[in-house]
């Protein structure tokens, strides 16, 4: 079945072991045959892939991409296992990406795999400290989700501030008064709020 692709200005899409870079305007056009493709935002370069859950999906992409599982099999095995011995909690997750795998069915254990996988990890312009462990789903190892709490307060604290200070004239101060005491949030602050509650 044919496949539409739309492609923004300078994106570029791998198709196999080639890429095809649009030029400065959008453009859309239909692709047909049984070439692997991928989007530039679903590929791992071998210098973003740190843990070893985006080495593991490194490994799987040059896989699909290159159509070459016999090169790329005891790499990715050995990926799984480590990735799996250190990410317990996301054995499920795992094991279904690898049913994929083994059924022939690649790029949807790349989509099953990228679920677990810290989204700026995927960015061009991602710089990652020397030695660092960045875990699956945005959690660094040993992480225990509170540093992520208190970015999210952070966040909320700074959005009310903007708010607060730019749109309504008031004070700094203003978020140090009582919630019951100011006025009416914008959706968009009390959705943030919310988030920051549920972390």
């Amino acid at each position: 079945m044919p496949l539409r692709i739309d492609l923004g200005p300078f994106e570029k899409l791998y198709i196999g072991k080639s890429v095809l870079t649009n030029n400065g305007d959008r453009t859309m056009f239909i692709l047909d045959g049984t070439s692997p493709i991928l989007r530039a935002r679903d590929i791992l370069t071998a210098d973003q892939a740190i843990n070893p859950v985006e080495k593991l999906y490194r490994c799987l992409q040059q896989m699909y991409l290159e159509e070459d599982t016999r090169t790329y099999r005891p790499s990715y095995k050995a990926f799984l296992a480590q990735a799996v011995a250190e990410y317990p909690d996301h054995d499920d997750d795992l094991t279904r990406a690898d049913q994929c795998v083994l059924s022939g069915r690649f790029y949807e254990g790349l989509k099953a795999l990228k679920r677990l996988i810290n989204p700026e990890a995927f960015q061009s312009n991602h710089v990652e400290a020397a030695g660092s462990t960045r875990g699956p789903a945005g959690l660094r190892a040993g992480d225990d989700g509170s540093q992520r709490s208190s970015y999210r307060l952070a966040l909320l604290q700074l959005a009310a501030l903007q708010y607060f200070t730019s749109f309504a004239n008031l004070p700094p101060f203003i978020l140090q008064v009582p919630t019951g005491q100011l006025p009416a949030l914008p959706p968009c602050i009390c959705w943030l709020r919310d988030c920051c509650a549920n972390a």
